[in-house]
């Protein structure tokens, strides 16, 4: 192993790569501070090399910001619009910051990336077992720790606090992620402590109960088996909607799904997260229709949509977001915005075909289900990490050796 003293900038480079792949055990207010530190790396490796930017990389993964950057030209809530520019910054600071390796680098990268996404793996299950375990033996009983965790990384953990929806798309992606690794490891004792660790895994998602995460690993597991077309194929999806059907069986979850079929007018909101979003996209549909092309901009978007609240539904929160990042596309910048990201996206899609890029393509089609239901581009603990793994993914489309 090699000693502080004998790194070079690429190892440097290296370590702070882990420490993003980690970066779920870091507060809110440090999580920035590992990003800038990386990125500095990255420069100050740039500076002391052959020059090289990969334009197409950066042009295609920044195309649908830009869009959100020309929505400032119709705007007038400019507070409001550096500050969610900020939140989603990491859709241009990242991109930049891949495009800046080379060849080498992405090789490199490719050939050990197991290690990173086992930084990833470790990293959420240390968050969620440690917290869970820390607050049963010292707060709760094990019944009332399972029906009141959610709340507890919410509110009780301070700076580390996450929402329910995020820490269960981080399970989700772990599990994927482990998916990724799990033929390549050799020794039968590793892949039985993967195994343990994915079956604690869906434990925690069964308590976070959220619909989108769930439907999204269901879906793109499928989608996976299927674009891989291997040996049993049957298997593998029987065992997958088996395995959903399980998880739809217990009860927390199964009242979670069974909100849907409770609506009865959309004047009445229920007392579940699905009557809530029936409102909330009624709202947002009445408005998009008023400015479908262009939309409102991103200073403004959010204060229509506070405005629609209190007019058709004064017992609404008014800080409810729209809860769909494709509405909010719209929202934001009418239907050239979503025409922007679908550019992105078909692109990023198909030279991942080309490439025949797995990784690249279960996370887009991961995220791309989870946007369904969720603004995760407008939350830091959305838009850091779907740029980020987009980014680190999509690096193994550029590699001519491949």
């Amino acid at each position: 192993m090699k000693s502080i003293k004998s790194l070079n900038k690429f190892d440097i480079v290296c370590f702070f790569l882990a420490l993003l792949f980690a970066l779920i055990l870091l507060p809110s207010n440090f999580k920035s501070i590992g990003i800038l530190l990386f990125g500095i790396s990255v420069l100050l490796l740039t500076f002391n090399r052959k020059k090289y930017f990969n334009t197409r990389f950066f042009l295609l993964n920044t195309i649908f910001f830009f869009g959100i950057i020309l929505t400032l030209s119709y705007t007038s809530n400019y507070d409001y619009a550096i500050l969610k520019l900020q939140t989603m910054s990491s859709l241009l600071v990242f991109p930049f910051l891949f495009s800046l390796f080379n060849s080498a680098d992405r090789i490199f990268f490719s050939k050990n990336k197991n290690l990173f996404l086992s930084i990833y793996i470790l990293s959420v299950f240390l968050f969620n077992t440690v917290i869970f375990l820390w607050f049963y033996l010292t707060h709760y009983s094990f019944s009332d720790i399972f029906f009141h965790f959610h709340r507890v990384i919410m509110v009780d953990i301070g700076n580390f606090g996450i929402h329910p929806i995020y820490l269960s798309i981080h399970c989700c992606l772990a599990i994927l992620f482990s998916a990724f690794i799990f033929k390549d490891i050799q020794k039968k004792n590793l892949k039985i402590i993967l195994i343990f660790i994915n079956i604690v895994f869906l434990f925690f998602l069964i308590i976070y109960a959220r619909k989108g995460p769930l439907l999204a690993i269901i879906i793109t597991s499928l989608f996976w088996v299927l674009f891989e077309n291997k040996k049993n194929v049957k298997i593998k999806i029987i065992s997958i909607i088996t395995l959903s059907l399980l998880l739809l069986l217990i009860p927390k979850t199964r009242n979670r799904f069974s909100e849907i079929f409770t609506i009865k007018d959309s004047k009445s909101i229920e007392s579940n997260s699905f009557g809530v979003r029936f409102v909330i996209y009624k709202n947002a549909t009445e408005l998009i229709t008023k400015s479908p092309f262009f939309g409102y901009g991103i200073g403004d978007y959010n204060d229509k949509l506070k405005e629609s609240y209190k007019k058709n539904n004064p017992s609404l929160k008014v800080d409810y977001n729209a809860h769909n990042q494709y509405i909010s596309f719209i929202l934001v910048g009418g239907s050239f915005l979503l025409l922007l990201y679908f550019i992105f996206l078909f692109f990023n899609v198909k030279v991942a075909i080309k490439k025949r890029n797995v990784h690249s393509l279960i996370i887009l089609c991961f995220y791309s289900i989870v946007m369904l239901s969720e603004n995760i581009l407008e939350r830091e603990n959305g838009v850091i990490f779907f740029s980020f793994f987009l980014c680190f993914f999509s690096l193994n489309n550029y590699n001519k050796h491949e």
